[in-house]
């Protein structure tokens, strides 16, 4: 079963009043700025399918109270409109990537999405991480940040991470939130890979974007949504076994996704690189036609080969599927940030909206 949601800690909101109508309209609108960038009250009139009058009245009240601001005077073919975009006064957020074992990578992200600052230190433990995030906020403007987010490879429910290893990620957030006083949530990087790709994206896309990391992960989106299931593991595409030949994997003991995708770090070779595309194929093909998907994404995969996998899966996709319903496969334009620059936007969305 399939819960849609407009992020994966966040419900979809209910209207039974003109009260929470107004709230809706007001999140869905911080959203499509979020995630998809500035925009003419014109243009989110278009995306998100409401009036003029109504995309006015929401902008004037975020305007007032600082939430957003105006910028460049652009034109698209019709009249001129005013860009409206996330105020720079709204701070940064520090993201803590946990994604290494013994590794946290840590970076300020702004309100508009731009890489500001970017560090590492070696911290396997929870205390070590937790040093780690403060020692790097008292190095940047501790009065600027907003909130704390860590981006994980694991499963993440209403932004709480259980953790890994040496790392308890429910005792982490409480100690960042004591010794900080800042909000500290988890999120999945996969999915917030999947929102950093969204701005590459045109505005009616059902997309999926598939991470290699340290391990296989797919993020879906729809209608600028992203999807989650009742266990939060609509992505966990790691160990379907496609049928294609490949290593066997020592945790699931089959010839699954996973091994295949990550041989290609290490054994880039023609024949590797073709099973690869079969067997992402394979795995992609019924939920493309299951959810219509038009676009996927692949993201952290070498340079290398990157670009080639992207044509071998498409063909591959081409063979099992109806022309019109193969979707385009793009090699993902956000590089090594991608997971950090989204994490922020849905620390952000969380928020804001």
């Amino acid at each position: 079963m399939i819960r849609k949601g407009r992020f994966p800690f966040l419900p979809d909101p209910v209207p039974s009043d003109p009260t929470d109508t107004r709230r809706s309209n007001r999140s869905r609108l911080l959203q499509s700025i979020i995630t998809r960038g500035p925009a003419t009250r014109a243009e989110l009139s278009r995306r998100l399918g409401l009036s003029r009058p109504t995309v006015s009245v929401i902008v004037n009240e975020l305007l007032g109270v600082g939430v957003i601001t105006e910028g460049d005077r652009v034109s698209s073919g019709g009249a001129p409109g005013t860009l409206l975009e996330i105020s720079k006064r709204t701070g940064v957020i520090v993201v803590a990537d946990l994604r290494s074992a013994d590794i946290v990578r840590l970076s300020t992200i702004s309100a508009s999405g731009e890489l500001v600052t970017t560090d590492e230190a070696p911290a396997s433990g929870t205390d070590q991480v937790q040093s780690a995030v403060t020692a790097f906020i008292d190095r940047c403007e501790p009065q600027s940040v907003i909130g704390v987010v860590l981006c994980v490879a694991g499963l993440v429910t209403r932004g709480e991470w259980d953790g890994e290893g040496e790392r308890d990620g429910r005792a982490l957030a409480l100690g960042l939130r004591r010794a900080l006083r800042l909000p500290v949530f988890a999120v999945n990087a996969a999915e917030a890979t999947a929102v950093a790709d969204l701005r590459d994206s045109p505005g009616d896309v059902a997309m999926a974007t598939v991470l290699l990391d340290h391990q296989v992960a797919m993020a879906l989106i729809l209608d600028g949504r992203l999807l989650s299931g009742v266990t939060r593991r609509t992505g966990d595409i790691a160990h379907i076994v496609a049928g294609t030949p490949g290593p066997v994997c020592d945790e699931c003991g089959h010839m699954c996704l996973q091994q295949q995708l990550l041989a290609l770090r290490t054994d880039p070779a023609t024949a590797t690189l073709l099973d690869a595309a079969h067997a992402l194929a394979a795995v992609l093909a019924p939920i493309a036609a299951g959810v219509e998907l038009t676009e996927v994404v692949l993201s952290g995969f070498p340079d290398a080969v990157a670009d080639e996998l992207a044509g071998l899966t498409h063909r591959s996709l081409r063979t099992r599927m109806l022309d019109e319903h193969v979707p385009a496969v793009r090699v993902s334009k956000r590089g090594p940030s991608a997971a950090m620059i989204g994490a922020a936007a849905l620390m952000l969305y969380r928020l804001l909206g």
